[in-house]
């Protein structure tokens, strides 16, 4: 079980000190957006820049149906929709998964895509990672990765049918323990560069 103090800040009801507290650690979104060498480069430049949720139509049509898509997650494996940012054993270490467990055994994790990836091997590598992180930083043992499929007429995203797709994820790889090992590495001498005003 995840201790009552590893729950930092809720997204819905403090955005503001949901935000202030991510400043203070790594997050999902961090790892998520450092999955390749010029994402991480990027990523690290940005550490210390005050960070805003980007919005645009793709955003807005994720959060519009990304409760529907929890609706269905919680009835069928108990997963409840989360709100809480959350510490990991290593308190910088930080994620807010789109679902948790009662017992915190299990994560949710949902998107919205153009693209049905069929299984969630083929997902982008950023959001393999993301998942991964979030499994790191709670301890879970399974994530149940949902997806909901979007089509564009007419510039306007609609669905093509009611094609929901979940699979489950089991535990952390090995491949992203020794990516996120080599990381840790590379982050923490870029930040005491940065401390040393290189």
């Amino acid at each position: 079980m995840i201790s009552a103090d590893r729950f930092v800040a809720r997204k819905d009801e403090d955005f503001d000190g949901w935000l202030n507290a991510r400043r203070y650690g790594v997050t999902a979104t961090q790892v998520s957006n450092a999955s390749t060498p010029a994402g991480f480069e990027k990523t690290a430049a940005e550490f210390l820049v005050e960070w805003r949720e980007p919005d645009n139509a793709y955003m807005k049509f994720g959060r519009a149906w990304e409760s529907h898509i929890a609706d269905f997650v919680e009835v069928e494996f108990d997963v409840h929709p989360n709100e809480w940012l959350i510490a990991g054993e290593n308190r910088k270490h930080l994620a807010t998964p789109d679902g948790l467990s009662k017992n915190h055994e299990w994560i949710g994790e949902y998107k919205t895509t153009g693209k049905d990836w069929l299984i969630v091997d083929k997902m982008p590598i950023r959001y393999r990672r993301q998942v991964q992180w979030q499994l790191h930083v709670t301890g879970a043992e399974r994530c149940v990765v949902a997806w909901l499929l979007r089509e564009e007429v007419d510039g306007d995203f609609v669905l093509p049918g009611l094609n929901l797709r979940r699979e489950l994820w089991n535990g952390m790889r090995n491949s992203f323990r020794i990516w996120l090992q080599q990381r840790i590495v590379c982050g923490g001498s870029w930040k005491e560069r940065k401390s040393d005003g290189g």
